[in-house]
């Protein structure tokens, strides 16, 4: 009975042995939780660290377009101030007071051809350089029509527009809603307009007032000051 009882209580686990049993179950459920902790806190790390990368490289990228982009227009520029002297070197010398008139042969905006000698023959011209785009040109127009409402008949006075505008129907459309009764010749080429370019014309509005003789006797009237001159100088 005493021998049962000895082997008995031999046999029976230790509670210090659970502990410890405990003890190494919780070190490795820790473990492998701090492992787990861990790794999930680089990867989130990382991710960040990544996605800031990708945001700076997307800030270059960017930044590098924007740069490419301001250069390009910089280049555009350059090149249009370029044309632009280019077709300047090319006109005539501007035409001024005193010098006789330089004829040509142009269309109007409707097809028909006109030689200026013949059209200006034995009456005071008006040539109006314009376009429908120039602010200062349509401010213009009142006055122009002023003057030939004014002097178109009694002063054998006529007025022929010279538009430098790139499409002929916006002229058309143009001339007819605001009743302009005069002549415009018309041949696309905007700046390179042949007319303009033989009158060394660079700048609108411009006009040239040219007498029975042909001789040019005002350049740029414009405003009330045009209407004031054909009064004063034009026969009644």
């Amino acid at each position: 009975m005493i021998s049962e009882i000895l082997i008995h209580d031999r046999l029976k686990p230790k509670p210090v042995k659970k502990l410890e049993v405990g003890m190494k179950r919780l070190l490795r459920f820790g473990g492998t939780f701090f492992l787990v902790s861990a790794f999930l806190l680089i990867s989130a790390c990382s991710k960040k660290e990544e996605a800031a990368q990708q945001q700076v490289e997307r800030k270059k990228s960017d930044t590098s377009a924007s740069l490419e982009k301001e250069k390009g227009a910089i280049k555009s520029t350059q090149k249009s101030f370029r044309k632009r002297e280019t077709e300047m070197a090319k006109r005539g010398s501007k035409i001024q007071k005193g010098e006789k008139m330089r004829d040509f042969t142009a269309r109007t905006v409707g097809g028909e051809e006109i030689t200026f000698s013949e059209f200006q023959k034995d009456k005071y011209v008006l040539i109006d350089f314009w376009a429908t785009w120039c602010r200062p040109c349509l401010r213009e127009i009142p006055h122009l029509q002023e003057a030939l409402k004014k002097h178109g008949d009694k002063s054998n006075f006529a007025i022929l527009g010279v538009s430098l505008d790139k499409d002929a129907e916006r002229v058309k459309n143009f001339v007819e809603k605001n009743k302009l009764n005069y002549p415009h010749l018309f041949d696309g080429k905007m700046w390179q307009n042949e007319v303009s370019m033989l009158y060394g014309v660079n700048a609108i509005p411009f006009t040239v007032l040219i007498d029975p003789e042909g001789k040019v006797i005002a350049v740029n009237l414009r405003g009330p000051g045009l209407t004031e001159y054909l009064d004063k100088h034009l026969e009644s």
